[in-house]
């Protein structure tokens, strides 16, 4: 899959916001048309300082339950897992609209992102076993952002990128995984500074890689 686009014109709008949303054949714009008149919506990027993402302890035999995202203000949406296709989680606005996708291929430590269109955004793959980092690289090329543990720390990760810190990530186990059971965990994310559209869409998914490649995992 590449990040390459249609020609420019009005598409179906891949968020759901609007019947469609017009695609200037490099990018998916703010502009769309709901209920048949034409008018502007972001294209499904949250830009928020602080969320915090909550996944609830249950049997693993279950249907997933959705991992809440909560902001400074309140709800901010929920990953959804998909049943369907490749085994991976839809993230949903507060208004229904998506947000991105994101897919787990088989037996790889990665997981892929994609936009509300399924164009890749980027991967985030794990680095090792022990003190594990993860590598998230945007499809456009540009230097690849690390995700690595705290000095001393078991459950802190800091976002770097360009030789900067640009945010952190702080896990808490509300009960452990074991082999009958996803455990319970909450991952309060910050983000420092200003982040391009990709790589929001990127910092919105390192939760959840850490909890799919790191935290459910046992043995």
């Amino acid at each position: 899959m590449t990040n390459s686009g249609p020609a420019a014109g009005w598409y179906e709008d891949p968020t759901g916001v609007g019947e469609l949303r017009y695609h200037d054949g490099t990018q998916w714009t703010e502009h769309v048309t709901i209920d048949g008149q034409q008018t502007t919506s972001p294209y499904g990027v949250l830009t928020v300082p602080a969320f915090t993402m909550s996944r609830l302890a249950q049997w693993r035999s279950e249907d997933e339950k959705a991992v809440a995202i909560v902001g400074p203000t309140g709800a901010l949406g929920q990953f959804v897992a998909m049943i369907d296709g490749t085994p991976g989680y839809r993230f949903e606005d507060a208004s229904g609209g998506t947000v991105l996708e994101v897919s787990k291929p088989s037996l790889k430590s990665s997981v892929e992102v994609l936009d509300p269109a399924g164009y890749l955004v980027g991967t985030i793959t794990k680095i090792g076993r022990l003190r594990s980092r993860y590598d998230v690289t945007p499809v456009d090329g540009d230097a690849t952002a690390t995700v690595k543990l705290s000095s001393g720390a078991t459950d802190e990760w800091e976002l770097q990128a360009s030789g900067a810190r640009r945010g952190s990530v702080a896990r808490t186990v509300l009960s452990p995984p074991d082999g009958l059971m996803l455990a319970g965990a909450d991952y309060a994310t910050a983000i420092e500074g200003s982040l391009d559209e990709q790589m929001q869409r990127l910092v919105l998914a390192i939760p959840l890689a850490i909890d799919i490649l790191d935290t459910q995992v046992t043995g």
